[in-house]
C-alpha cells in the first residue's frame, strides 16, 4: 500500500508534466486542438459499456415549453462553451491520451432530441421514458452531449441533458443545467458554487496571537505531515480493501445486458426548512442530515430485502465516494474543465439509533474537512494515472471502487422558483456516476427550499427480481428515515423547553 501511495504521489507530480509536453508536441500542429487534462483523460480510461461516464440533469416544467425556446437556450449554451462544439479524439501515436478538437461538422440539431410520455399523469411511465432516453449512448465522433425535450408529463414537459464526464464535472454539469433558467423578471439566473459544495483551503483572518499559534502549528505540520498523511491514508485504504462486501452482495447480478440496463428513481421532495431545523437541534450540517437519511434508508432496505441478514450480521461500515469541488466559486460562463477530487467516506451502517448515526457521520465528515490531505492525495493519484493506458487505470482503481457501495453527490441549488421562457420549473434532478457495475449513484439537489434524492442502479437480468424496485424502495425509505429524525428533533426540542420553563417561571416570579 505504501509503495502505491508513494508511486502515485510521484507520478502525480512528474508523469502528467512530461507526458503532456510530449502530447502537446503531437497536437500543436493540429488547428483548434487541446489536450484533455489528466483527470478528464482518466474518465475516458475508466469507461466501459456497463459503466459509462455520463452525467445527467433533469428540469421538470409546469407547462409546455415552445420548441423555439428550447433550441434557443441550447444554441446560446453551445456558443458560450467551446467544448460543446468540440469532439474528443485520440492523440496520434498515443491512443490512450485524448484531446478536444473542433468539430467541422457540428450542427446543433444533431444534439437536440424530442420524445413524449404515453401516459401523461403516470409518474412511473415518465421514469420509464427517462430510463429509455438516458442510457442511449452518445455518438463518439461528435461533441459528447445531448439535450432532450420530453412532452406530456403532468400537463408540462421536461428538459433532459447529458454530458460526458471528460467535458465537465458533476457539480458543474448540474449548475450548467440550472443556468438555462431565468428569474421571474426574465433576467438570467447565474448559479455559483458555495462553500458547502467546495473545499475552501483559505484560512480566515484571526488576531495576531492566533495567527502566530497557527503559524507554529503549520510549521510543525510541514515537518510531520508526510508521515502523518501516509499513515492515515494507508489505514483508510487498507480498511476499504478489507471491508466485508455484505451489502454489495445484495446488489449482485446477473445484470441486464441491453441498452436499457439501468433503473432510476427519485424521492418526494423534503422541505429544506425541516432539514435545517434538524440540523440546528442536533448542531450538525445539512450534508450530515441528508447523508444520515441515505444511510438509514440503505440499512432498512438491506434488512427488509435480504432474509439472511440480521442486525448482528450487518456489516459495521460501508464506504461511499464523495466528489469534492476544488473551486471556491464558479460562474458557469467560465471554464468548465474538471476541477474535482474525491473522498472515501466511511458510513455507520450497523448503527440502529438514528441520532448516534447522525453524530457519527458528522464527526467523520468534520475529520475529512480538517485534513484536506485526503482530497489532495486522491487528486494526485487521479492526476498521476490519468495519462496511462485504460488497463492500468482499471487495475489501479477497480479494487477500491468495487468495495464502494456508491457515489454520493450533493449539489446546492437555487432556493427560489426559476423559469425557462416564462414557464415555471417544478423540479430539478441530477444523476451522477456509479463506482462499478452493481454500485449505486445518489444525487441530492436542493431547489426552491426543497430537497430531492435521485438513485441510479443496475437492472437485474430477471425482470421479476425485487432488486429492480431498489430505486423506488430507497426513495420511499428516504422519507421514512427523515421522519424519524424529525420526531427525534421534536422530542429534543420539547425536552429543552421543559428544562428552561422552570427557570423562566422563577425569573418572572
Amino acid at each position: 500500500m505504501l509503495p502505491y501511495i508513494l508511486t502515485s504521489i510521484v507520478a502525480g507530480a512528474a508523469v502528467p508534466y512530461v507526458l503532456r509536453k510530449w502530447c502537446d508536441s503531437k497536437v500543436q500542429k493540429a488547428r483548434n486542438t487541446s489536450l484533455l487534462s489528466s483527470v478528464e483523460n482518466l474518465f475516458k480510461g475508466l469507461e466501459t459499456v456497463e459503466r459509462n461516464q455520463v452525467l445527467h440533469g433533469i428540469l421538470e416544467l409546469e407547462q409546455q415549453l415552445p420548441i423555439e425556446v428550447f433550441k434557443e437556450k441550447f444554441r446560446k449554451l453551445a456558443e458560450r462553451h467551446l467544448r460543446f462544439r468540440q469532439k474528443v479524439i485520440k492523440v496520434p501515436m498515443i491512443p490512450f491520451v485524448h484531446a478536444f478538437q473542433d468539430d467541422p461538422d457540428f450542427e446543433l440539431e444533431h444534439h437536440l432530441k424530442y420524445a413524449s410520455v404515453a401516459s401523461p399523469n403516470d409518474d412511473e411511465a415518465f421514469k420509464r421514458k427517462m430510463e429509455e432516453v438516458m442510457f442511449l449512448p452518445l455518438v463518439p465522433n461528435r461533441p459528447l452531449w445531448e439535450a432532450w425535450l420530453i412532452d406530456g408529463h403532468k400537463g408540462g414537459c421536461a428538459i433532459y441533458f447529458k454530458v460526458h464526464h471528460s467535458v465537465t464535472d458533476g457539480i458543474s454539469s448540474n449548475l450548467l443545467v440550472i443556468s438555462l433558467t431565468e428569474n421571474q423578471d426574465g433576467t438570467p439566473y447565474i448559479p455559483l458554487l458555495t462553500s458547502s459544495s467546495s473545499m475552501n483551503l483559505t484560512p480566515k483572518r484571526k488576531t495576531l496571537y492566533t495567527q502566530a499559534v497557527r503559524l507554529l502549528v503549520a510549521f510543525l505540520r510541514v515537518l510531520l505531515l508526510p508521515f502523518f498523511a501516509l499513515v492515515m491514508i494507508t489505514k483508510l485504504h487498507l480498511e476499504l480493501l478489507c471491508s466485508a462486501p455484505t451489502f454489495k452482495s445484495i446488489l449482485r447480478g446477473p445484470y441486464a445486458k441491453d441498452s436499457n440496463s439501468k433503473i432510476v428513481g427519485w424521492s418526494e421532495c423534503i422541505s429544506l426548512h425541516d432539514i435545517k431545523r434538524v440540523k440546528n437541534v442536533f448542531k450538525v450540517t445539512v450534508n450530515d442530515v441528508v447523508t444520515a437519511v441515505v444511510v438509514g434508508a440503505l440499512r432498512q432496505y438491506a434488512l427488509s430485502s435480504c432474509p439472511n441478514l440480521t442486525e448482528r450480521s450487518l456489516q459495521e461500515n460501508i464506504f461511499f465516494s464523495i466528489p469534492i469541488s476544488l473551486r471556491k466559486s464558479l460562474d458557469v460562463s467560465d471554464d468548465l474543465s474538471n476541477s474535482i477530487s474525491g473522498l472515501w467516506l466511511k458510513l455507520p451502517l450497523k448503527e440502529h439509533c438514528e441520532i448516534k448515526r447522525l453524530h457519527t457521520i458528522s464527526q467523520r465528515m468534520t475529520h475529512n474537512k480538517t485534513y484536506p490531505i485526503y482530497a489532495w492525495t486522491n487528486l494526485l493519484c487521479m492526476v498521476g494515472l490519468g495519462y496511462t493506458p485504460a488497463a492500468v487505470v482499471k487495475q489501479t482503481f477497480d479494487p477500491f471502487l468495487s468495495k464502494a457501495v456508491g457515489i454520493m453527490t450533493n449539489v446546492p441549488g437555487p432556493q427560489r422558483k426559476l423559469y425557462i421562457g416564462g414557464v415555471p420549473v417544478r423540479l430539478c434532478l441530477g444523476l451522477g456516476l456509479q463506482p462499478t457495475q452493481g454500485g449505486l449513484s445518489f444525487t441530492i439537489i436542493s431547489y426552491d427550499d426543497k430537497v430531492s434524492m435521485t438513485v441510479l442502479a443496475d437492472r437485474q437480468e430477471n425482470s421479476e427480481s425485487p432488486m429492480n424496485e431498489l430505486p423506488s424502495k430507497l426513495s420511499e425509505l428516504f422519507q421514512a428515515e427523515f421522519d424519524k429524525l424529525m420526531k427525534a428533533a421534536d422530542k429534543k426540542e420539547a425536552e429543552m423547553y421543559n428544562q428552561h420553563e422552570p427557570q423562566v417561571q422563577q425569573i418572572s416570579g
